[in-house]
């Protein structure tokens, strides 16, 4: 009990809000940078040409929202954010972001319930057991 006292006292305050927006925020723009590539490579598939330099331009947003993640993740253990706690964040925002950039350029939608896969998994395991 007295670890878990300690652990929130010393990671409470301004110093955690910021580690703990950083790395989310460091997990949007590494979805946000996967996702300009995706987009411009899914118009392409449907037929749109894109000039060398508007390619040149997808990389190089590319490039930069992916380095720009890396920095805030590494912004965000080098202000106290332990790994075990930024990487799940980071990671979660950016499986997040991959779904909202992915329905809103309309390359993929999602259109299971998200409850319903658990439930129909339920009951399967209810059946045979």
């Amino acid at each position: 009990m007295e670890v878990a006292e300690t652990l929130v006292q010393e990671d409470s305050g301004p110093g955690l809000v910021l580690f703990l927006l950083l790395a989310g925020v460091g997990g949007f723009l590494s979805s946000s940078g996967a996702n300009v590539m995706a987009w411009s490579e899914y118009q392409k598939r449907k037929g749109k040409e894109w000039s060398k330099c508007q390619s040149f331009g997808f990389s190089m947003a590319c490039l930069f929202l992916n380095l720009t993640g890396i920095g805030m993740f590494l912004a965000s253990t080098a202000l106290g954010g332990a790994v075990a706690t930024v990487m799940p964040i980071q990671t979660g925002a950016n499986l997040l972001g991959n779904m909202f950039w992915q329905t809103l350029l309309g390359m993929k939608y999602y259109t299971k319930h998200l409850g319903q896969h658990a439930e129909s998994k339920q009951t399967k395991f209810s059946e045979d057991g």
